[in-house]
């Protein structure tokens, strides 16, 4: 077996062994080939084909991407597409192409992968369940009246400058989200069913959203610019609702965004899952992430009034300690500010999905020092519509 770095664009049999991989109409070769031709953080060294004799078993995409844990951006991947040919199963090719690409990441000083997968193959790799979902019932009644709702329009390109700042405000305090760019791909609606639309009110934009017809109306993503683009957003869920004969709008949004408050509000039910597990999250590179949130940490120790503190996450021992205003990061353990993690809680104890509650309730661990160091966060990865492709 061979590994061959690759353009999905130039190379057919990329898009063919993955068309193979999922016996699906092309979704997941147009997702890599969308992702090569037109998004900003591709990176060609890491397309990669598994071979043998030149003929293609399995194929994986890593996108780099910059996502928020901890409160700091931090660069990390997204695995995805990643097939392999009916033919080869149990011949460890997607093992290999993991193995490699994990590696790969590593080298370009990128701290995690995440992906959507089983979680029996892809736990033996180190993806361990990160991330949540998040989703709101809204009986149409407790829209508002539709009102006027001819500010909708279609994307246009001078909205892009202004939507990457707004989205990350409105996603603040969400672990996951994704700093996006301003290009059309990071956008515009993929999917059959889906659409992007843009409220602009006296020359000033209130809002976005991004909305798929299905057996019932679904918001995949809002961004608003103030109380009056909330509004917008309802009201115009309330035409569309009408317009498709639906009784009811279910929502995607983390519970602190504007929308999702102003839902809550109305009475609109909040409910959560793990997804199953199948939104997991790699880290290849613990001290490096570890600095990359250093704030995060020093801001623990110092509410623990511990000046070190030690734990096994990612499978092994890792003392962090205050230097003055900065994080050290050693090997080992370091008593007595010692405590136990659970084999599987690293990625959710760093997103949020796990918490203090979690160690202290069912591992004992010492309720002030956990608190301090995993007060929890609302863990959700907002990725990009383009990814909406492969789950049509």
């Amino acid at each position: 077996m061979q590994l061959e770095i690759v353009s999905p664009l130039a190379d057919a049999r990329f898009g063919a062994v993955l068309d193979a991989a999922f016996q699906r109409t092309g979704s997941e070769a147009r997702l890599a080939a969308e992702l090569a031709r037109a998004h900003p953080d591709f990176d060609p060294g890491l397309a990669l084909l598994a071979t043998e004799g030149g003929a293609a078993l399995g194929a994986a995409l890593f996108l780099p991407r910059t996502i928020r844990l901890r409160g700091a951006w931090v660069r990390v991947a997204i695995a995805a597409p990643v097939g392999v040919h009916p033919a080869a199963h149990r011949r460890g090719v997607g093992s290999f192409l993991l193995r490699t690409g994990l590696g790969a990441l590593r080298d370009r000083g990128l701290r995690a992968a995440i992906t959507i997968g089983a979680p029996e193959f892809h736990g033996a790799f180190g993806f361990e369940s990160a991330f949540n979902a998040y989703a709101q019932r809204v009986p149409v009644q407790s829209l508002p009246p539709e009102g006027d709702t001819s500010s909708w329009r279609g994307l246009a390109e001078r909205d892009l400058a202004l939507l990457p700042a707004l989205h990350a405000a409105c996603s603040a305090g969400v672990s996951g989200c994704e700093r996006r760019h301003a290009a059309a791909i990071e956008w515009e609606s993929a999917a059959s069913g889906s659409y992007t639309l843009v409220s602009e009110r006296d020359g000033a934009f209130e809002a976005m959203l991004r909305f798929r017809v299905r057996a019932e109306i679904e918001l995949t993503e809002g961004v608003v610019a103030s109380s009056t683009g909330v509004d917008a957003v309802l009201r115009f869920l309330r035409r569309v609702a009408r317009e498709h004969a639906r009784s009811r709008v279910d929502t995607h949004l983390p519970p602190a965004h504007p929308v999702a408050r102003e839902l809550f509000r109305r009475g609109a039910v909040n409910e959560t899952n793990r997804l199953g597990g199948a939104a997991r999250m790699c880290v290849v590179d613990w001290p490096g992430l570890f600095a990359d949130t250093a704030e995060s940490w020093l801001t623990g120790l110092e509410r623990a009034r511990v000046d070190a503190v030690s734990f096994p996450i990612g499978g092994v021992d890792h003392a962090l300690s205050r230097r003055g205003a900065e994080l050290r990061v050693d090997a080992g353990k370091r008593a007595p500010a010692h405590f136990e993690v659970p084999a599987g809680w690293s990625a959710g104890l760093l997103t949020g999905q796990l918490d203090h509650h979690d160690l202290a309730f069912v591992h004992g661990a010492d309720a002030e020092l956990a608190r301090a160091l995993f007060p929890g966060e609302t863990p959700q990865w907002s990725y990009a519509p383009i990814f909406e492709v492969a789950d049509e």
